[in-house]
């Protein structure tokens, strides 16, 4: 019925009900259906204003999120990765820190004690915990220290504290 009412192919709503069509054919499973329409959404967001990129960024991360769930590990990380660069340039780190956090649950094996702590915690702490992780991993191989630092739960409830700490003093500057 609703497609009925909203015809416009170029509006906004539009754009919004295919969006939600993907939504509900996720919903049943229905993972090529939902890929149908969130590929025909993407098609769709041509335009170049705030709003349009905020939907292209959401059609990527539902997409993504479906592909996910039909196992389709690298175009899931590729349309996440899309959504999450979309709205940090819109501005929308807490948006894009979702986007990211659906990536490194696709890339990162974490026990399930370590998932609990991280689930505990806002998206843009986890998000933040596990790239300052990688930044430490990326410093220790470039000089030639051990790789592997002790991934137990200490380990990463000092980096959650301290990715609470980094966030709480981003927040304060904007």
């Amino acid at each position: 019925m609703a497609y009925q009412r909203i015809v416009d192919p170029d509006s906004k709503d539009y754009i919004d009900l295919v969006i939600l069509s993907g939504d509900l054919a996720a919903a049943r499973t229905n993972t090529e259906e939902a890929d149908t329409y969130y590929a025909r959404a993407l098609e769709l967001c041509r335009a170049n204003d705030r709003e349009i990129s905020e939907m292209r960024a959401r059609a990527f991360l539902k997409r993504g999120k479906n592909a996910a769930a039909a196992n389709r590990g690298q175009e899931a990380i590729a349309d996440l990765t899309k959504a999450a660069d979309i709205w940090s340039h819109l501005g929308e780190e807490e948006s894009a820190a979702q986007a990211k956090w659906e990536v490194i649950n696709l890339t990162h094996k974490f026990a399930h004690e370590i998932l609990n702590e991280f689930e505990r915690e806002e998206v843009l702490v986890r998000v933040s915990a596990v790239d300052y992780h990688e930044s430490l991993i990326g410093s220790r191989s470039a000089s030639g220290s051990p790789q592997r630092a002790r991934l137990d739960r200490n380990y990463w409830k000092t980096r959650l504290r301290e990715a609470r700490e980094r966030v709480a003093a981003n927040a304060t500057e904007w």
